[in-house]
């Protein structure tokens, strides 16, 4: 977040992401997520960077292409499951399954490979929901083979992911872990249940 001068942002004009780095913009993304970059004035409107913030984040998820696949470790580590906006994590998680399936294979071999670097605050959205929305788009025969040239043990975690953790009780403050729930629970469709059943299938068979 060194990247930003807060103190100059008091000042901040609509349309000044333009002429932001890539850098800046992800560090504004963030810092907007983590209530540092302040996006309503003294009387609760809206102000200029809120505009910028939603165009910043359009032009993320739309264009993956300008991104490197080590960029989506600074996406990881942008992921809080306490924000108090929860609707922005769901989007930083898209953004993340974007930039992996525009490399295609090796993106998501990568993001698979990558999930043990989720922070602990983040193990909700950057392992559950991320994992959901592999199952969930059209790429599943790619996750499949990604699946397949992981390391026994990032593979395992894939493999924990998808069959969630034991209910504990339901967190209470900020901090408290969030355990997963499993991928296709009770409510999820037909073909999410078949996909997660067949990934597990797929990796229970390299330890048996």
């Amino acid at each position: 977040m060194k990247d930003i001068d807060y103190e100059k942002l008091r000042d901040y004009k609509a349309g000044t992401y333009k002429t932001m780095s890539l850098k800046e913009k992800m560090d504004f993304l963030n810092g907007v997520h983590r209530e540092e970059v302040e996006i309503f004035d003294e009387e609760g409107k809206d102000m200029d960077t809120l505009q910028d913030f939603w165009d910043i984040e359009d032009d993320f998820l739309n264009n993956p292409q300008q991104f490197s696949l080590n960029d989506i470790l600074s996406f990881i580590n942008m992921l809080d499951d306490w924000c108090f906006e929860l609707s922005w994590m769901e989007q930083v998680v898209d953004i993340i399954v974007n930039i992996a399936c525009f490399y295609r294979i090796n993106g998501i071999v990568f993001l698979l490979s990558n999930l043990k670097n989720v922070p602990e605050k983040g193990r909700l959205f950057g392992q559950f929901r991320v994992m959901q929305r592999l199952l969930a788009e059209n790429i599943y025969p790619t996750v499949k083979e990604a699946v397949k040239q992981i390391n026994p043990s990032d593979r395992m975690l894939v493999l924990y992911i998808l069959e969630g953790e034991p209910a504990p009780p339901k967190p209470t403050k900020k901090g408290e872990r969030k355990h997963l729930p499993k991928v296709a629970g009770e409510n999820a469709s037909d073909i999410l249940k078949q996909e997660n059943a067949e990934l597990v299938s797929i990796i229970s068979n390299y330890y048996h």
